[in-house]
């Protein structure tokens, strides 16, 4: 088993050994100054110069202004001419008529869930299922369908509140 180990390494060290003739010549720094210059020289030149602040100030060339885009119109409000003041005041009067709007319509909301809850009670103590089955489903699925279009238009309003109380930008 040594004896195997022993003629791997020599037939992994041998050529090794047959190449080191001289050890590696460090080079001058006069041949490292040379062959630094050699390489600048070598070096792509760049194709246009860099032009700085004092280049331009110095310039006699007249100034060519480029038409950009014409500035976004404003498509939530139609008028840009409002100073800052009265769009603030056009955004509190919307805020206030929305707040107003929620007030109601959550009214309207409680009073649905109260009718509802009224109908549901009521179709559990009445004891004639044809009535209950007849008039108080079709009352009750009437008043759900309300109380859901009712909540529907609630998010929405509070979407609109949310919308105008943000200053836009």
């Amino acid at each position: 088993m040594r004896t195997s180990l022993l003629l791997c390494a020599l037939t992994l060290a041998l050529p090794l050994l047959l190449r080191a003739e001289e050890p590696a010549k460090k080079p001058t720094s006069e041949e490292m100054v040379t062959a630094a210059r050699a390489a600048k020289a070598n070096r792509k030149k760049p194709a246009a110069k860099v032009l700085t602040n004092a280049d331009v100030k110095k310039s006699k060339a007249k100034l060519i202004v480029v038409a950009g885009p014409a500035p976004a119109e404003d498509k939530k409000s139609g008028n840009n001419n409002l100073t800052s003041l009265e769009e603030q005041e056009k955004r509190r009067k919307l805020r206030l008529a929305t707040e107003e709007a929620i007030g109601v319509i959550d009214k309207k909301v409680a009073g649905l869930e109260r009718s509802v809850e009224e109908l549901e009670q009521q179709y559990y103590r009445e004891n004639d299922p044809s009535y209950r089955d007849s008039v108080i489903r079709d009352r009750f699925t009437q008043a759900s369908r309300q109380l859901a279009d009712a909540r529907r238009e609630l998010a929405d309003a509070r979407d609109a509140l949310d919308r105008h109380a943000a200053p836009s930008p």
